[in-house]
């Protein structure tokens, strides 16, 4: 089977598929086209396996790249991989998000794959239930030319068909990790009685950074018996990273790696290290940060989101919710950190090694992928 895969080269989504294209070498041939700037280093095993990172031509040559990158969506994207589904005559290919449905149309007319759509959610409820009425348009549009569409959780599956009715052909699958986030796991060593803050989310202002950073430094700016890890390891945007970085300059009990692609290994490492993860952003779905959380026995602290009840229905019991998304709920947290029970966390670890592990979660992605070909 001949896969194309259409996605986000930066934040959480690029870590997912950069694990499933190492984690689905079977395939004959998988190709992976950065629909953005690609910000994502890809280690890939095998030689049936590509990523074009089409945006990334002219990187740093100031006009001359904006010029490419404008020129790039507007005309040459589209006939790119046109060329591509010819030249290499793909079985399916895969769309990740409807956040530009126009743009999705465009990819859509000039291929004669099989079409999977890839809905996340924030794009479900930014350009369809918060879109205009030609947003929305295109947005049907878009699930009409699909063959199949896919969702990462069942609770935006059941939102999604209460508005658009097309359940012949959903199911629920993608989202996970690999083994590697399940193995050499180390106990968090308490000798020194330091406790640990992680936040590993890309540094975007919907993700809230800024209002762990600001909580830390009033209540423990300083106190070495309290450390902040910002580990912005799969993404950022420029101004966000340089106001955050501004503000923590003088605080030696904040550190940071931000502004670069880390490896699986690095990654893993703080969350070994840390008893605290940090996932408060506005408009998440299930990121893959909480996952692994879970998998590394951090305790998971997460925005009050209705899609997050998909993890209660899972019967997760180690993570916290804050009270609501604000700087005032983060204080208050952040001033009575939530006890960890060292037995709870590692059942949550086995849960989620069952619930998202590639080789459990990834499964009804390829049976789709053969259903469709057959």
């Amino acid at each position: 089977m001949r896969v194309l895969i259409i996605g986000q080269c930066q934040g959480g989504n690029a870590k997912t598929w950069e694990g499933f294209l190492n984690n689905y070498t079977e395939l004959d041939l998988i190709h992976y086209v950065c629909r953005n700037y690609s910000q994502a280093d890809f280690k890939l095993k095998t030689k049936n396996q590509k990523v074009f990172k089409l945006y990334n031509y002219f990187k740093g040559w100031g006009l001359l790249e904006k010029i490419w990158i404008k020129i790039m969506s507007s005309y040459i994207f589209p006939i790119i991989i046109k060329l591509l589904d010819v030249f290499y005559k793909y079985d399916v290919i895969h769309i990740q998000g409807n956040y530009a449905p126009k743009f999705n149309l465009s990819l859509m007319n000039v291929v004669k794959a099989k079409k999977v759509m890839h809905i996340y959610g924030s794009d479900f409820y930014q350009k369809y239930i918060n879109g205009n009425e030609k947003s929305k348009s295109n947005f049907e549009e878009v699930i009409k030319q699909s063959d199949h569409v896919l969702f990462n959780f069942e609770t935006l599956k059941n939102d999604f068909l209460k508005e658009i009715n097309c359940s012949e052909k959903v199911s629920v699958g993608c989202m996970g990790v690999s083994d590697f986030w399940s193995k050499a796991y180390n106990e968090k060593s308490s000798n020194d009685n330091v406790i640990r803050i992680l936040s590993a989310r890309g540094m975007y202002f919907y993700n809230n950074v800024s209002f762990l950073v600001d909580s830390f430094i009033e209540i423990y700016g300083g106190n070495p018996k309290f450390e902040l890890y910002l580990v912005n390891g799969y993404g950022w945007d420029e101004d966000e990273k340089n106001a955050v970085m501004e503000k923590i300059k003088n605080y030696n009990n904040i550190i940071a790696r931000v502004g670069e692609w880390i490896s699986d290994e690095e990654l893993r490492y703080y969350y070994d290290l840390c008893d605290y993860n940090f996932c408060i952003g506005s408009t998440d779905q299930l990121t893959v940060s909480i996952v692994y959380g879970y998998l590394r026995k951090s305790l998971n602290v997460l925005s009050p989101l209705e899609n997050y009840s998909e993890l209660d229905e899972l019967q997760f019991k180690s993570h916290t919710y804050l009270q609501d998304i604000s700087k005032e709920s983060v204080d208050n947290l952040l001033k009575s950190l939530p006890k960890k029970d060292n037995n709870i966390l590692n059942e949550d670890r086995i849960k989620a090694e069952e619930n998202f592990l590639f080789r459990n979660r990834f499964k009804n992605t390829l049976r789709v992928y053969k259903n469709l070909t057959e």
